[in-house]
């Protein structure tokens, strides 16, 4: 049994707080990871991470702040991992819905296949490519995937992969989703053995046709996404009727498919 790490900045306390009741609602614990507030580090800390762009996404010369401080978020969980003890460990971010399901398959991991070197625990609405289960448990399928993903909410990482993850050239670094999970454009997506559960025990409140959150935490509580719909990124996608056409179809021609959360039909 691994260490549950929940990511979470300084000034998003509510959010911290509601983790915490998922997690005691479930039985479970886990340690705070602080996460690294990309819009308040200093212009000359961001300024050194336009650099790192050209080798996985050439067409871009600079991230976003938000996106700094969720990578730079992640990587202190990896090299949490990398310098404890456990085997295998898990990291969510914090705002996530949990399945009582989750519980089995973070509490034993006995269950993981010998070559995974992530577990993805997270939905993926945008679909993706996998294998046929190489086992299943409680009505979740463990299948490995083929394809390109997005999301990095919540992982199962090995604790030989977060110091190989923490090691890799800087240059290499990019969005987590992509550095992690991006065959074609991450040479360390491609390099990753993943797995993912289907269907998911997490998913993150904004990917819920309700969410349950307060209302007066909801402008809060996912800086990270408004900054991508605020400078503009994936705004065509919602909008253009061409690539609503066409998605279904592209889905069918490279066999991707969409994970559900677990536990849908109790929210």
């Amino acid at each position: 049994m691994g260490v549950n790490y929940v990511i979470n900045i300084d000034r998003m306390p509510q959010r911290l707080e509601w983790m915490r009741s998922e997690f005691s609602r479930l039985g479970m614990k886990f340690e705070r990871v602080k996460g690294v507030d990309g819009s308040a580090m200093a212009p000359e800390a961001l300024a050194k991470f336009s650099t790192l762009r050209p080798i996985v996404n050439p067409q871009r010369s600079q991230w976003i702040a938000a996106e700094i401080g969720c990578f730079l978020s992640h990587f202190a969980a990896w090299k949490a991992i990398a310098e404890a003890d456990d085997d295998m460990a898990t990291v969510f971010e914090d705002d996530l819905h949990l399945s009582p399901r989750l519980r089995r398959f973070v509490t034993d991991f006995g269950w993981v296949p010998a070559d995974a070197d992530v577990v993805r625990l997270v939905t993926a609405v945008s679909g993706i490519g996998m294998g046929k289960p190489v086992a299943v448990c409680d009505g979740i399928s463990v299948r490995k995937v083929f394809t390109s993903a997005w999301d990095a909410g919540a992982y199962i990482l090995k604790r030989d992969v977060a110091h190989w993850l923490t090691s890799t050239p800087a240059r290499y670094q990019t969005t987590v989703d992509q550095f992690l999970f991006h065959k074609s454009k991450s040479p360390v997506g491609r390099a990753l053995s993943v797995y993912q559960l289907d269907p998911a025990p997490c998913v993150q409140d904004s990917m819920l046709p309700r969410p349950r959150f307060d209302a007066r935490l909801i402008s809060t509580m996912d800086p990270f996404k408004d900054d991508l719909v605020r400078f503009g990124r994936f705004r065509w996608k919602r909008r253009n009727p061409l690539y609503l056409l066409v998605r279904p179809v592209a889905r069918k021609l490279y066999r991707r498919q969409t994970v559900p959360f677990a536990d849908t039909e109790k929210r």
